[in-house]
């Protein structure tokens, strides 16, 4: 049932999205982000999402979650060959609850966060994307055919190619479902003076950025601010520098 900008399924009428064959295709990382209310007990073994293919009745080449586990996975194979990233959370009874999984084989990696904060994370991952054979994605359905359904209401479901940077995941969590990262070149706002600093700041969907800085336009390289790091207050990020007696040069770069 769709009501009010959600999605319900019900495990009692093994209700579930399919979404289009290949839809990962040619991707060599992925980040999956949702918002989702789990409003009873999870049954075991069921499936968040599952993308990949079957065999026999069993999953076969995949990526997915099991939200009983607060576990994600890629494998090449079935459930034999899964590498995981596991919290250990069980995601039962959660409401509007933020949730993204990294799907990272170039770097060797997968992460899982919840609610903008990293949950868990795999840096052995050798299952290249390419081993996913996506002929069947699932929201609300396992890959196996003996698994339960889950009760869910899903609010946002996207599927991004490339992995998303903790910033960027950080600013997903503070925008909400409703509000999308920018990839238009941010502007500084007004600067404003705090005490010996000054305030630097930029519109909060354009994360992913870092500070440079330099004192003269003709000679010398931009220089990364690395300390301290950007911060979230508000609508912005915001990063405090110190106030010199000579010029000084910002720039934002991605």
């Amino acid at each position: 049932t769709w009501a009010g900008g959600q999605l319900q399924l019900q495990a009692s009428s093994s209700q579930y999205i399919q979404l289009p064959a290949g839809i990962l295709s040619n991707y060599a990382a992925v980040t999956i982000e949702a918002w989702v209310t789990f409003p009873d007990q999870l049954p075991v073994n069921c499936f968040f999402f599952g993308f990949g293919d079957t065999n026999g009745g069993e999953g076969n080449g995949y990526i997915f979650c099991a939200p009983r586990a607060g576990r994600i996975a890629i494998t090449a194979t079935n459930y034999t060959g899964e590498q995981n990233a596991y919290s250990g959370a069980d995601f039962s009874f959660q409401t509007n609850f933020h949730f993204v999984a990294v799907f990272n084989p170039p770097a060797g990696s997968i992460a899982l966060y919840t609610n903008g904060t990293l949950a868990a994370v795999n840096n052995a991952v050798t299952v290249p994307l390419s081993s996913i054979n996506d002929v069947f994605n699932y929201i609300g359905r396992s890959l196996y055919s003996a698994d339960p359904y889950p009760d869910l209401t899903l609010d946002e479901f996207r599927i991004y190619n490339g992995a998303l940077s903790p910033a960027e995941i950080a600013a997903t969590q503070a925008l909400g479902p409703d509000r999308l990262l920018s990839n238009a070149r941010p502007f500084f706002n007004p600067p404003q003076r705090a005490g010996n600093n000054l305030l630097l700041s930029w519109p909060l969907a354009s994360a992913g950025y870092i500070l440079l800085w330099r004192t003269d336009l003709i000679e010398g390289a931009w220089t990364p601010l690395t300390s301290p790091v950007p911060q979230i207050v508000g609508d912005q990020w915001q990063i405090p520098v110190p106030v010199t007696n000579g010029p000084q040069f910002f720039r934002l770069e991605k």
